[in-house]
């Protein structure tokens, strides 16, 4: 889950991210849990509108020969105050839960996982009852970088998903589902949030609710 605003704004205070400064995250998409696009949900839900990830991460960056170092930089911190952290595209435990039926839920994690390996401490394997699976990996080209919009609104369409629909996508703990969650949007699906909580509460919560 996100930290609540208050411990937020002395995160963000810390290293001078205010909502002014134009914000880039850079992870990596091949091989990676999609790290930059938690990292970006969790601030488009802070209000933090000029934050944005690079479309290929390190490697695109690399690609590109962008200067490089390995030292860390010094943030110098500058306030910052969240009031609110808006829910709009997050879902709980019990949100998900009662409005089950509701939903087209989305299971991004691996083909392993799906069909039922352990490999992050999880209580028991397994997918979500009912659960349609679109892998995180399936976003990307060999490169890194995303496919195109057309290639990817295919991807959901020959699952059955529609633009119209409510979409919930999960994974293990809610890093590669905020990342579909924001392509979700990125794409024009009006109604998509990512279920933060993910498999690890889930199975633990509703057992009997996992195939």
């Amino acid at each position: 889950a996100m930290l609540p605003a208050k411990q937020m704004s002395k995160v963000l205070t810390k290293f001078g991210m205010t909502k002014k400064k134009n914000i880039v995250i850079i992870g990596q998409t091949v091989g990676g849990w999609g790290d930059d696009g938690r990292v970006l949900w969790e601030l488009r839900a802070c209000g933090f509108t000029k934050a944005r990830i690079v479309n290929g991460g390190w490697q695109a960056l690399k690609a590109a020969k962008v200067k490089t170092a390995k030292t860390f930089a010094k943030p110098k911190a500058a306030k910052v105050t969240v009031t609110s952290i808006s829910q709009k595209h997050n879902v709980t435990t019990k949100q998900l839960h009662d409005k089950y039926s509701e939903y087209k839920v989305v299971d991004v994690r691996s083909k392993e996982e799906w069909d039922g390996a352990t490999k992050y401490g999880e209580t028991k394997g397994g997918h979500l009852k009912d659960a349609v699976f679109i892998p995180y990996d399936g976003l990307f080209r060999k490169n890194g970088t995303l496919k195109s919009d057309a290639d990817i609104v295919k991807m959901f369409s020959s699952k059955g998903i529609k633009k119209g629909d409510c979409i919930v996508t999960y994974c293990t703990g809610g890093i590669r589902s905020a990342y579909m969650e924001l392509v979700l949007e990125k794409l024009g699906y009006k109604c998509a949030a990512n279920y933060a909580e993910s498999f690890w509460r889930w199975n633990v919560a509703y057992p009997d609710m996992v195939e």
